[in-house]
């Protein structure tokens, strides 16, 4: 009888422990539209591309609509809508009834722009309005609910995005354990009785047996005596251990400033891989400092590292979590680069920041050149860059040479034509070169960032198109570390695990010895794009 009762205790302790996890899982029925984005990391980074990082500010539903191809459709906060449509590479817009492949920069950008005429549409026809004035509100994931969307795309077959980016293991499956259904957790799978007995611990042995036996040692017993097979051990050591670090794991990814959602998610991780005694070793041992680590190489390669599983290593490599109204958002690499070195932090305005001062930009590949901070200015429509070419070679020039919507967009070989106008027409090098500069600081508005127009644009740097693009994105590096304030860049591939590190002092270094390309030119409607050689 007392086995039976303590039995039922531990189970009902252990049933608690995995009802406190499975809680803190996304489910589709409380966020459909963070349930999808977390499913889909790709459709989160295409959104990114096409409306900014601050998307969800536009967006209000995201839904499933068609398997194969894997087909979502994005409903705008206006009551407009396009699709999104999965092709392998790359994504296909499906916006006013055209189709944009977004793997083409030049239709990337007709869909941002088409995209953008349809936020400056009003609600569609039959829509109600509202029923009196109301303030302006900032629309949030749980608006979304009222709406049912499609079934979700989890049956998914072929070559269909499901099969790359959806979770391989969910960390708990089923309904609440108190419903009776099958729980399957990290290590453990059972079916709870349909009755739940609330035992009283006091109730279960006489005093003079109470005062000999503690309640670990009636535990200890239990499962002595008791016959479970491994994987419910197992599980049951999980949730043990997991009790036992809590408090010691918690004081140190809050020292870190590591993400309030992102703890947990490392947390449970660890309980789920049955590898919390090694993340807690590792926590308390010599980690390595970013300042120490070779310039270069793949993160599974660095000796320290090894401690660690391979899975554990790239999972949090890869992890991210898309900015929300009430989760900072954070990117690919950096919760990694903060958790594993030891003079890392979250730097709060950055993306990892140093112990001593200092910041680490983390970028992936094919990463653009742009931040957060005034200082570079969006190039994001055509008609922008086309006035300042105007206003600054107009009186030089009879007619300028304005580029060509759509296709020829770069920026260098635009300004290196006009130049070779300009003196054709009698002006000065020197009078071009001053044309080109002012045009250029259209696009940096500040006296923090012009001044590196000033120090990279020179008379040698409108010998050809090649050279001036080349010497355009030095200023763009520079003139960014600067605004944003790091002093590394961080270029990293979370598929693979490989990185490279440059010192800011070493940008012009590695543009000259290809090292850092460009991926995609500046214009004058995008920004650069950068890759890096040997990924």
């Amino acid at each position: 009888m007392l086995k039976d009762k303590l039995r039922l205790l531990v189970e009902q302790e252990v049933e608690d422990f995995v009802q406190t996890q499975a809680e803190k899982i996304l489910k589709f029925e409380d966020d459909p539209m963070g349930y999808i984005l977390q499913k889909y990391p790709s459709l989160d980074a295409t959104l990114s591309d096409l409306l900014t990082d601050s998307y969800k500010d536009y967006i209000t539903g995201v839904f499933v609509m068609a398997p194969i191809p894997t087909t979502f459709k994005i409903l705008l906060h206006n009551g407009q809508h396009f699709f999104l449509i999965y092709a392998k590479d790359s994504y296909i817009a499906k916006i006013s009834g055209k189709k944009y492949y977004l793997s083409d920069l030049g239709a990337e950008e007709y869909a941002i722009k088409s995209i953008a005429d349809l936020l400056l549409m009003g609600m569609p026809p039959g829509a109600e309005g509202p029923d009196a004035e109301t303030d302006n509100e900032t629309v949030t994931d749980e608006d979304t609910t009222e709406e049912t969307p499609p079934a979700d795309a989890a049956d998914d077959t072929g070559d269909e995005e499901t099969l790359a980016e959806e979770k391989e293991n969910d960390e708990f499956a089923g309904s609440d354990p108190k419903s009776g259904s099958t729980i399957q957790g990290t290590g453990f799978n059972w079916t709870p009785k349909e009755k739940k007995f609330k035992i009283i611990r006091e109730h279960l042995l006489t005093e003079e047996e109470e005062e000999k036996k503690s309640l670990k040692q009636q535990i200890i017993d239990l499962l002595k005596d008791g016959s479970f097979d491994d994987e419910q051990l197992q599980g049951i050591k999980n949730s043990i251990a997991g009790f036992g670090f809590k408090k010691d794991y918690q004081e140190y990814v809050d020292k870190k400033g590591i993400n309030n959602r992102a703890k947990d998610d490392i947390f449970n991780k660890s309980l789920q891989l049955g590898i919390i005694n090694k993340v807690m070793d590792y926590i308390d041992s010599d980690k390595p400092n970013f300042t120490n680590l070779p310039p270069s190489g793949n993160i599974k390669d660095i000796e320290k590292f090894k401690e660690l599983p391979d899975e554990f290593l790239m999972w949090l490599y890869a992890y991210t979590i898309g900015a929300t109204e009430k989760v900072v958002g954070v990117g690919k690499m950096e919760e990694f680069l903060t958790f594993m070195l030891d003079d890392t932090n979250n730097a709060g305005s950055g993306d990892v920041g140093l112990e001593g001062g200092g910041e680490v930009e983390v970028k992936g590949l094919d990463a653009k050149i742009w931040g957060q901070k005034d200082g570079i200015q969006s190039t994001s429509k055509f008609s922008t860059g086309q006035k300042a070419l105007q206003d600054h070679f107009g009186d030089l020039v009879e007619e300028v040479y304005l580029g060509e919507a759509g296709s020829a967009t770069a920026i260098a070989p635009i300004l290196i034509k006009n130049v070779a106008l300009a003196i054709k027409e009698g002006a000065s090098k020197e009078q071009a070169l001053e044309a080109v500069k002012k045009v250029l600081k259209e696009f940096y508005n500040t006296s923090q960032s012009q001044k590196f127009v000033d120090d990279y644009i020179k008379v040698d740097s409108l010998k050809d198109s090649g050279t001036l693009n080349k010497q355009i994105f030095k200023t763009q590096l520079n003139a960014y570390a600067d605004v944003e304030g790091w002093t590394y860049l961080w270029i990293g591939d979370p598929k693979s695990g490989n990185y490279r590190i440059f010192k800011v002092e070493e940008l012009d270094k590695a543009v000259d010895s290809g090292q850092l390309k460009i991926s995609s030119s500046m214009g004058l409607n995008n920004v650069y794009r950068m890759k890096v050689s040997g990924f």
